[in-house]
């Protein structure tokens, strides 16, 4: 580690370090709700943009941005067999996201004035499109479709234009802002099943979809690399699969660096908004306290039994204890204290860039953070029967 950063070279994997692991167990990160009253004011007033040229937003992208498209795929099978094939839990998972609370395109789309918490609605492209988020979980960024029924990202992108004209939920391309966040599928095809997916092939799909969106129109795009997934639990303790997700994960950012800088020179009009997860990511396991963050390296949730995964009965799992703090909801997706921080370097990205609009420093955030949760628990809804990942221990953990 080095200036506070933690530092991936080539296709090493540096372990975390253990005071990251230990630091501040004992303090809990909704503690700081006592300031609700006063942080209320200052968490919605610097980051709702109004001032801006986009009408809306488009979503594509797997679980990391679904918004419930899985769901209406499986809403008619029972509650004991959804879970044994996804892995949610009805009385922990929040609205059908992959999160115990909103995820990233939730805060964002609130963030800049299109909405309240929870109100982008799904469009799975078929049976229901009165929403403007595309992603499915499961998704790769290729064509075609997981397990021959959830749309990867170009077919995504094909629901979206067979709709344009047609569909008065979707906002005029020219002044959309299109999120792409895809490829975290392909890596666990590569690591888990030795798929032949390449890092170019990967980011040469997002190049694809950004040039059919912008022959529709699209002029705006926030475009998030993947995170370090060689360091999710669930690879975190496998230095062989850790290694391959890391190396994968390494390589398919710079290509997709690549392919982003000939889209901005060859593309007329065209605005990208890069957002560095991966950088985002090392930056909160370096240092958590700083973000709020007690544990950045197990689960919020704890499924029960063991993989393979059988049927059985309620209940499916229970929280760590502290998982209030926590940056990990499960195997492979973040809580949505993590998810604040991914929409805030997208808001920051598409936003401030544009405008020299100040963001709030880490800490300061996750003060925000605390009051802007604290005021969902005020008024949360009962759970409805939320979906999680869809996983075979034999193939693919999608996400």
């Amino acid at each position: 580690m080095k200036g506070g950063r933690l530092k991936i070279g080539g296709m090493k994997r540096i372990p975390l370090p253990r005071q990251a692991r230990a630091r501040f167990r004992d303090r809990s990160f909704f503690s700081r709700l006592r300031w609700l009253g006063v942080c209320l004011i200052l968490a919605t007033a610097p980051l709702r943009a109004q001032d801006h040229p986009y009408t809306g937003m488009v979503a594509f992208g797997d679980s990391l941005s679904d918004g419930g498209n899985l769901n209406f795929l499986l809403s008619s099978i029972t509650e004991k067999t959804a879970q044994y094939l996804t892995g949610w839990d009805p009385n922990f998972y929040y609205n059908y996201r992959f999160s115990n609370g909103p995820i990233w395109l939730d805060y964002l789309h609130t963030h800049l004035g299109f909405g309240d918490i929870g109100t982008m609605g799904a469009n799975d492209g078929v049976n229901n499109m009165q929403g403007t988020n595309f992603a499915w979980a499961g998704s790769r960024s290729g064509t075609g479709s997981f397990g021959g029924i959830f749309p990867n990202l170009l077919p995504q992108i094909g629901f979206y234009s067979d709709q344009l004209g047609d569909n008065p939920a979707l906002p005029d391309p020219a002044t959309t802002l299109f999120t792409l966040w895809s490829g975290a599928n392909d890596v666990f095809a590569h690591v888990e099943n030795a798929d032949p997916v390449t890092p170019a092939d990967v980011a040469g799909n997002i190049a694809t979809a950004i040039t059919t969106l912008h022959g529709e129109g699209g002029r705006s795009f926030v475009v998030l690399n993947l995170p370090p997934i060689g360091w999710i639990p669930a690879y975190l303790n496998d230095p062989v699969k850790g290694d391959l997700a890391t190396a994968f994960v390494s390589v398919f950012n710079e290509a997709l660096d690549d392919e982003l800088d000939a889209l901005s020179l060859s593309l007329e009009g065209i605005t990208i908004f890069r957002v560095d997860i991966h950088g985002l990511f090392l930056d909160i396991m370096a240092d958590p306290e700083q973000y709020g963050f007690t544990n950045v390296t197990d689960t919020a949730y704890i499924r029960y039994g063991e993989e393979p995964y059988a049927p059985m009965e309620p209940p499916y799992g229970e929280l760590a204890p502290g998982s209030d703090g926590y940056f990990y909801w499960d195997a492979a997706h973040g809580t949505t204290a993590a998810n604040f921080f991914i929409a805030q370097a997208a808001y920051q990205a598409a936003y401030q860039a544009a405008y020299q609009t100040v963001i709030p420093e880490p800490s300061t955030l996750a003060l925000l953070l605390s009051a802007t949760l604290g005021a969902l628990a005020l008024g949360k809804r009962p759970f409805r029967r939320p979906l999680s990942i869809i996983s075979n221990p034999k193939t693919e953990t999608p996400v």
